[in-house]
């Protein structure tokens, strides 16, 4: 199944100036509009994985049955650079969207994002 599916990072402290530090995915399903999401997080990063369940919970909370079509484009786009940043939009095909996230969430925890053609 086509996935898409977004990294999520912060900003830390690198000799020379600050960098951004992967910890975490979001995906959605390729359907168009997409109908599942899921994410999962590096351990210690709690304010994040808040919010990624208040949205959740949101969307289980209005009933929806798809997620709006630039539901990642949104977050992305509206996501406050002091505190981080969610990459460019990258596509794959999974077994599933929770697939996905464990798969991209395991090549975080490696430093093997390039392997996604992901430039850390």
């Amino acid at each position: 199944m086509k996935v898409r599916f977004v990294i999520d990072t912060i900003l830390v402290d690198v000799p020379g100036g600050i960098d951004y530090k992967p910890i975490g995915v979001w995906a959605v399903d390729g359907e168009r509009p997409p109908t599942g999401f899921d994410f999962k997080y590096l351990p210690g990063n709690p304010e994040r994985e808040e919010f990624a369940n208040i949205v959740a919970e949101r969307i289980v909370e209005i009933g929806a049955p798809t997620l709006p079509d630039g539901f990642l484009v949104y977050h992305q786009a509206s996501y406050p650079s002091h505190i981080g940043t969610f990459g460019g939009i990258y596509e794959g095909d999974y077994p599933s969207v929770p697939a996905c996230c464990d798969s991209v969430l395991q090549l975080i925890e490696q430093n093997k994002l390039s392997t996604l053609g992901v430039g850390t």
